[in-house]
């Protein structure tokens, strides 16, 4: 199943949407003409619970990324996409989740975690869980 941007409605949403910024991420959309377009919609619809389990950040690195990776290279890749994660570690306030981590690094390819488009890292396994488990 494809995640293809398509305007659901996410109830109503009373924070502002940030304005696509340049950054370090490449802007020349020529071999990609629907990028810029998908990168609009993604600015104005991050927040939508269908993308919840991707932890999508308003950035032009996060979106850009998303649409190369979950998108069937709607856009190009990103090199800031690639940075190191920042998930937080300390898990004592949930004493599960270490062992829920281990079972999806384990179990993340498997057929039931394909529509997620589960990438197998820390950041995108412990957003899964944060969003669908």
């Amino acid at each position: 199943a494809s995640l293809s941007p398509s305007p659901s409605p996410a109830g109503p949403d009373h924070s502002p949407s940030p304005s696509p910024s340049p950054g370090p991420c490449q802007s020349d959309f020529s071999a990609h003409p629907e990028c810029q377009g998908a990168l609009n919609y993604m600015f104005a619809n991050w927040q939508n619970p269908h993308y919840a389990p991707f932890n999508l950040e308003p950035t032009r690195c996060s979106l850009q990324g998303y649409l190369h990776v979950h998108e069937n290279d709607k856009c190009p890749a990103c090199p800031c996409a690639a940075q190191p994660s920042s998930c937080e570690t300390d898990f004592s306030a949930y004493p599960d989740c270490q062992w829920a981590l281990d079972y999806m690094f384990a179990n993340w390819q498997h057929p039931d975690y394909e529509y997620y488009k589960l990438k197998g890292t820390r950041c995108s396994l412990q957003g899964y869980l944060n969003a669908v488990e």
